[in-house]
C-alpha cells in the first residue's frame, strides 16, 4: 500500500492514561508522563518515567528543570529535587509537544523537644517529650538513647542526664534531637 503522511500534535497525558487517537490509518502519539514524588523532603529520590504509545520512532525528548536542570533521556529522568519539570517531546515526523510535570514533596519532619527536670538532686522525676510535625504519619521507631527502640514520645521517672531521640516516619525519613 501506499504510506499514509500523518500529521498531527503529540498528546501528552500526565499521571494518566489514554488510548492512541487514531484517524484512518494514520495513529497521533501519546507520551504519558508519570511522576514519582520524593520520599523525603529536600532529598533526590524523585524521578519522571515516560511511556510513548504509538510514536513514530525514533522520539527525542528535552527535559529542563529547577536550577539548570535539563536532560536528554529517552525513556525516564531519576535523582530529581522537588520542582516542576518542562519536556518537549519531538517523533521522527517532526511532531512536537510539551508538556510540564510536577514532582512534590511532604512537610519537612520537625521535631519539638520538651522536658521537666527533676525536683532535687538524687530524684528520679524528670521527664522528657518529643513532638513531631511534617513528614508522612504515622511516626514510628522512636529510639532513645536511654532505652533503645520503643513506640514511646516522652519517657518519666528519669534521673538528671541527656536525652536525645531519632524518629521516623512511614517512608523512613528520620529526624533527631
Amino acid at each position: 500500500g501506499t504510506p499514509v503522511a500523518c500529521t498531527g500534535m503529540i498528546d501528552l497525558i500526565v499521571a494518566g492514561a489514554g488510548l492512541s487517537k487514531c484517524r484512518g490509518r494514520c495513529c497521533m502519539p501519546i507520551v504519558q508522563i508519570h511522576p514519582v514524588n520524593l520520599r523525603c523532603y529536600n532529598d533526590s529520590s524523585g524521578s519522571v518515567i515516560i511511556d510513548t504509545i504509538d510514536a513514530i520512532r525514533p522520539i527525542t525528548l528535552n527535559w529542563a528543570g529547577p536550577n539548570g536542570y535539563s536532560s536528554t533521556s529517552p525513556t525516564s529522568i531519576i535523582q530529581l529535587k522537588a520542582g516542576t519539570y518542562n519536556v518537549t517531546v519531538t517523533d521522527s515526523n517532526g511532531t512536537t509537544a510539551t508538556a510540564s510535570v510536577n514532582v512534590t514533596q511532604h512537610a519537612q519532619l520537625r521535631d519539638t523537644m520538651t522536658g521537666r527536670n527533676v525536683s532535687c538532686y538524687g530524684a528520679s522525676n524528670g521527664s522528657v517529650r518529643i513532638t513531631i510535625s511534617g513528614g508522612r504519619t504515622p511516626y514510628s521507631n522512636y529510639y532513645w538513647n536511654y532505652i533503645g527502640n520503643s513506640n514511646f514520645d516522652s519517657l518519666n521517672s528519669l534521673p538528671t542526664g541527656t536525652y536525645a531521640v531519632t524518629v521516623s516516619d512511614s517512608a523512613g525519613c528520620t529526624v533527631s534531637d
